[in-house]
């Protein structure tokens, strides 16, 4: 590729071809090795743009200049193009091959996403079933997923995350001190590194807050009513963000926005008062996880607003999701023990209904719904920063009407004909939400 460079009146030197624009300043010498640009002398490949400037070309074989008003010369500049760069006649071929492999890479990725969600409701469900114990089942599938983000960090697959913390306030310690003054300086110095870090990981505190509680509600849910009738519900989730947002001013809409809230809250009223499966404690649960979910969504938006490199390092989102499980798990832990006086007539019951084999069976279903709630977690957070925010959107509604068909069929749960309509009418109310966000705002 050749740039045809003519030095002006003004001293700026304007592109002469359509193949590459490029900008140099007054007495710019050519010779840049980064940029491998070097004055030569060579043949016109592209035709030499007319405008206000006499240019004068010489035909093949002989050296070109061109000569701008006021007899100011200037010499063709050639740029040697990148050996990467192929040919363009054979663009269809190099569009083609990325385009086949991105098709598949996005095929993969919801596949795995979809079966992930598929087989964490399934496992879950199964194993609230055998086992009515929410608080417990939530912390330990929790705490199955730390493992898994431990390893990645020691083998070195992802980079381990840091958050910087200040020493304000902490002290010298004096040797010369006595015991006792020592002592005093110790506490006070550990306490003021107590503060320092709560107030460091102040956002990542209350993304986990709200994460364990959207987990334990949504696990709750889903052991008092069915999976298909607790998605449906789930849906509604817009509505809540749209409002906390509104309320506490984080966050705006359009009048476009607004109007797609009108379907999801129909289709959901609709769906819960018709559904055979209807639970209040599956409806209550599933709203206040919404809510959580809600606050949590706004907070970690404003987290990656700021400037990260400033909080710390290796603070990518999945390497975010990793701590807040983490620190999700090290809430969950002591709300578990509230149900340690039902843990020995459970046990009990399992043993009657199921024999020997019965806690196997259910160790088996919480570690496969804590293997596959990591892992639709991980594969949703790549989802969410390869797709594009259409994209992203469609397959979301899509998985959501996926697992309701996929978990009826396995459990069979009966919707009525107003139950479907009612889903239908608040999925597509969802997807048409994120549309509208991600278009008008």
């Amino acid at each position: 590729m050749e740039a045809f460079i003519r030095q002006s009146i003004d001293g700026t030197a304007t592109p002469t071809n359509v193949g590459k624009r490029t900008v140099n300043q007054v007495n710019q010498k050519y010779n840049n090795k980064r940029l491998n640009i070097k004055t030569t002398v060579s043949y016109p490949i592209f035709a030499v743009r007319g405008d206000k400037h006499d240019t004068k070309v010489l035909e093949k074989g002989g050296i070109q200049k061109s000569t701008a008003l006021h007899g100011v010369p200037s010499e063709k500049v050639a740029i040697e193009p990148r050996k990467t760069v192929g040919s363009v006649l054979n663009s269809n071929e190099s569009f083609a091959i990325p385009s086949l492999k991105s098709a598949f890479k996005s095929i993969s990725l919801l596949s795995l996403w979809y079966a992930g969600t598929v087989m964490y409701n399934v496992e879950n469900k199964k194993a609230l079933n055998m086992c009515p114990l929410p608080k417990t089942i939530a912390a330990l599938q929790m705490l199955i997923g730390i493992p898994f983000f431990l390893t990645r960090w020691l083998v070195g697959i992802k980079p381990v995350p840091t958050i910087y913390t200040s020493n304000a306030g902490v002290q010298e310690e004096n040797p010369k001190a006595g015991i006792l003054e020592s002592i005093k300086m110790k506490v006070r110095n550990g306490l003021c590194r107590l503060r320092n870090t709560i107030n460091s990981h102040a956002s990542l505190i209350k993304q986990s807050a709200m994460f364990s509680m959207l987990h334990l509600l949504s696990v709750t849910a889903l052991g008092a009513g069915a999976i298909s009738f607790v998605h449906i519900v789930k849906a509604s989730e817009p509505l809540f963000v749209s409002a906390i947002s509104l309320l506490t001013g984080s966050g705006s809409m359009s009048p476009v926005t607004f109007l797609t809230l009108l379907p999801i809250l129909g289709g959901v009223s609709m769906a819960s008062l018709k559904d055979l499966n209807f639970s209040p404690l599956a409806l209550a649960s599933t709203l206040a996880s919404n809510v959580f979910a809600s606050i949590r969504r706004i907070e970690a938006k404003k987290f990656f607003k700021q400037d990260l490199s400033k909080i710390g390092q290796n603070l990518d989102a999945a390497n975010v999701s990793s701590l807040v499980t983490i620190f999700s798990s090290l809430i969950l832990a002591p709300l578990s023990l509230l149900e340690i006086s039902k843990w020995a007539p459970v046990y009990r019951s399992i043993l009657y209904k199921y024999s020997g084999k019965g806690m196997l069976q259910l160790a088996r279903h919480i570690v496969l719904s804590g293997f596959f709630y990591t892992l639709y977690n991980e594969v949703s957070f790549i989802a969410l920063s390869q797709l594009a925010p259409v994209s992203h959107a469609v397959a979301n509604t899509l998985k959501r009407i996926f697992l309701i068909l996929t978990s009826s069929l396995l459990f069979k749960t009966k919707l009525t004909s107003a139950g479907l309509y009612g889903s239908a009418t608040a999925i597509s109310g969802a997807m048409l939400y994120s549309l509208s966000k991600h278009y008008y705002g």
